[in-house]
């Protein structure tokens, strides 16, 4: 049975800055408790407690603090002056200063000073709204699993300030990305996931929580797959096309760049009448659609036939990365409460970037094309730092999409081993995010580094048991530790 009413009193501040308030040893504080300070102005302080112990050098105290403190009952013990010697005490970090009016909690100073704690203050457990607050947490939105065996949600607008999973193999963080996943799908959001390994279309069918729809691109074994997703050429820019091309003679270039600009807006031009819907499996593959515009602009400007049929080889050994060709539109990706799950398992490491870019690409495009639809949309990358150090067009991509998609109500949600592998200007823009196990030194060193005052609980991330994962969330002031959900739980 949890402890009712005050648990101690403060007893201000000792040495090197210490915050301390003199505990109760009935109540079973322990430390990464949130308790609530009340203060004389009606406000109150919520406090973090690092430490407890006992406190033996009461000497530079004040005699009137020494003997109020023996006349609170909050000691719930009977101990003369002589006797006071030794006491059980907790030291805190204060957070913030709040003030509730009515249902509405708000700051009342967010910049305080440690080491200013005043004495005789009243201490209390922090009640669930005031723990909410201080971890930015909510009574309604996205389950993210149980915090002291309570299931905790955070707000649904938190993935726009998009969020980061990482952990080692085996702590759990890929089957929590796929509840998160199925989470944010199920309070209505589209959800986009980047399937690396082929993990997440089994994991999120099972759970059930929202509709799941499979997409496949490649070679795939299976000739029955219903939802193929392609590239177009006109999907891509100039400078990723040439890439691709490899090198070329300077007549080769000329006439696959006038080719390429002719191809892209003749696509444009039927985009717009059909109203950028492009039905699956209809017409000529893309590559046989723009071997046919080469040859035309060959004839038209008169290149020679050699320059001609070199230009039409090098374009055909893109039918080799299996990317090309007439599949689903990108809007059967953007569907409210369901989570779409693109399959990479069949490419190889050039196609995987090319699909991986230019599906991030579009889909950003997309959504800042048609400000109308109005549901939160978020993109699930396993696997993250396999992409973000490749080629400049996949890393032009992430890096555009993490700093503009979140203005527009479209979220991240990157997976990881190696945080210290990302690419810090993509990691800097998420504000939220759940560090599970970790092994290496620098990969703690850059969760450390983002817990700021509390970067001592990265030393947690050595011994954290499977499904438990350090959090932080944007809005909240301090971390805590979590149980993780699986899927299907």
């Amino acid at each position: 049975m949890e402890w009712e009413g005050p648990i101690g009193v403060t007893l201000g501040t000792k040495r090197d800055n210490e915050d301390l308030f003199l505990l109760n040893p009935a109540t079973g504080v322990s430390p990464g408790d949130i308790v609530a300070i009340e203060s004389r102005n009606k406000s109150r302080l919520l406090a973090l407690v690092t430490n407890i112990g006992y406190e033996s050098n009461f000497r530079d105290m004040p005699g009137f603090l020494i003997g109020a403190v023996l006349k609170d009952r909050i000691l719930n013990q009977t101990v003369s002056e002589g006797e006071f010697r030794f006491a059980l005490t907790a030291q805190v970090v204060v957070l913030r200063e709040i003030e509730t009016h009515g249902s509405e909690t708000k700051v009342a100073r967010s910049s305080l000073v440690q080491g200013a704690l005043a004495p005789l203050l009243n201490v209390r457990r922090a009640s669930a709204a005031e723990r909410n607050y201080v971890y930015g947490l909510t009574d309604r939105g996205v389950r993210i699993g149980l915090f002291e065996d309570m299931p905790i949600q955070m707000p649904m607008e938190l993935i726009n300030r998009h969020v980061a999973v990482v952990g080692t193999t085996g702590s759990g963080k890929t089957r929590f990305a796929a509840a998160l996943a199925a989470e944010f799908a199920a309070a209505g959001a589209a959800v986009v996931v980047i399937d690396v390994h082929g993990e997440y279309s089994g994991l999120l069918e099972s759970s059930r929580s929202a509709p799941v729809k499979c997409f496949e691109s490649g070679f795939a074994n299976d000739r029955h797959v219903r939802n193929r997703l392609y590239l177009d050429f006109s999907d891509l820019t100039l400078n990723t096309f040439l890439d691709l091309i490899g090198d070329t003679t300077d007549l080769q270039r000329d006439l696959l760049y006038v080719a390429f600009s002719r191809y892209v807006k003749q696509e444009n031009a039927e985009s717009a009448l059909a109203s950028g819907q492009r039905l699956p499996d209809a017409g000529e593959s893309p590559i046989a659609e723009f071997s046919r515009t080469v040859q035309s602009c060959a004839e038209e400007l008169g290149f020679s036939k050699q320059t001609m049929h070199a230009s039409l080889q090098r374009l055909r050994k893109l039918s080799y990365l299996g990317v090309f060709g007439r599949g689903a539109p990108y809007a059967d990706l953007n569907i409210a409460g369901q989570v779409s799950v693109v399959s990479v398992t069949n490419l190889d490491s050039v196609a995987e970037e090319l699909l991986v870019g230019t599906v991030v690409k579009r889909l950003l495009e997309e959504r800042l094309r048609n400000r109308r639809v109005r549901h939160p949309f978020v993109l699930l990358i396993e696997e993250f730092h396999r992409y973000q150090w490749s080629t400049s067009h996949v890393a032009r991509a992430l890096v555009s999409y993490a700093r503009e998609a979140r203005k527009f109500g479209v979220g991240l949600i990157l997976v990881s081993q190696r945080p210290s592998d990302i690419d810090v200007r993509i990691l800097s823009q998420c504000n939220t995010f759940f560090a599970f196990r970790q092994q290496e030194n620098s990969d703690v060193g850059i969760i450390a580094g983002r817990l700021g005052a509390f970067r001592s609980l990265s030393s947690a991330l050595y011994f954290l048991p499977d499904r438990r994962a350090v959090a932080m969330l944007s809005g909240g002031v301090a971390p805590f530790i979590i149980e993780a959900p699986s899927i299907g739980d």
